[in-house]
């Protein structure tokens, strides 16, 4: 499992179910990247807090997943939710399907480059 969580300030106050929450994503992109990515991919995520403040992270992947805090320079996938459905999602009470379906988790960015990412999400 590869840690990389540089700069974790932001990440470290949102509290221990979402500090796992970005480690798993972390491993589970990697473990569902495409082992022929030919560019890294760098996918923002943007956490809205009850009080409004925004918390990013990002996930920057290629040969390896690494996250970091922050915004990132340039994103090529941003990912947008509040903290309330993130945390849904890591506990497995709510899919991503059904956050996008609801209009609870947005998307935005080149799409393609994710879906040619990540294939086998794609596949059934």
């Amino acid at each position: 499992m590869l840690y990389d969580f540089r700069d974790v300030g932001i990440i470290l106050t949102m509290g221990s179910d979402e500090v796992e929450w970005v480690s798993e994503l972390q491993n589970n992109l990697l473990l569902y990247a495409s082992p022929n990515l030919d560019d890294e991919l760098t996918i923002q995520y943007e956490v809205a807090n009850s009080d409004g403040r925004i918390e990013s992270f990002y996930c920057v992947i290629g040969a390896t997943a690494k996250t970091f805090s922050g915004a990132a320079e340039s994103a090529d996938v941003i990912f947008s939710l509040d903290k309330e459905t993130a945390i849904l999602i890591h506990r497995g009470e709510l899919t991503t399907e059904e956050a996008f379906l609801k209009g609870l988790l947005r998307l935005s960015g080149e799409v393609e480059r994710l879906i040619e990412a990540f294939p086998s999400f794609t596949q059934k």
